[in-house]
């Protein structure tokens, strides 16, 4: 974090992006920027500045009711897991991750790896892991 913020070269950042380098109002770059401060996560901070959220809120429930009920519900499990312990939220991220590698075909060793490779605790790589290919079951055994 940057308390005193830091200059951000904008046609850089943007062609990293994959937006292009144009800088004009209508531009994607622009556009994103604005929606930034649309969705509350940027405000303009003086000339040439903007102020930018590191931590994302959950969104207004403005924002909430216009959503699809399927996002709908989406965020209000989001909002049930910030609730969580860290460590909890950590399992079921994983759990989820591992789930998804699974579904694409991948062994438990790949899964493991994968999960290690992302920063996971080796013990919750393996359980997500083992979870993900052997489903309930590796659950009942480990009981």
């Amino acid at each position: 974090m940057h308390d005193d913020g830091y200059d951000l070269n904008l046609p850089e950042t943007a062609r990293s992006l994959g937006l292009g380098d144009r800088m004009g109002k209508n531009s994607p770059f622009r556009r994103a920027l604005q929606r930034l401060c649309t969705f509350d996560l940027a405000r303009p901070h003086g000339p040439g500045d903007l102020a930018v959220r590191v931590h994302i809120p959950p969104l207004p429930l403005r924002h909430v009711s216009r959503l699809p009920e399927s996002l709908q519900q989406s965020h209000r499990r989001w909002l049930d897991e910030q609730r969580l312990t860290e460590p909890e939220q950590m399992r079921r991220r994983a759990q989820r991750l591992a789930t998804g590698l699974a579904s694409a075909g991948r062994s438990q060793a790949e899964i493991e790896q994968q999960l290690g490779i992302w920063q996971f605790h080796p013990a919750v790589a393996f359980r997500a892991a083992e979870v993900a290919v052997y489903g309930k079951r590796a659950s009942a055994t480990a009981a």
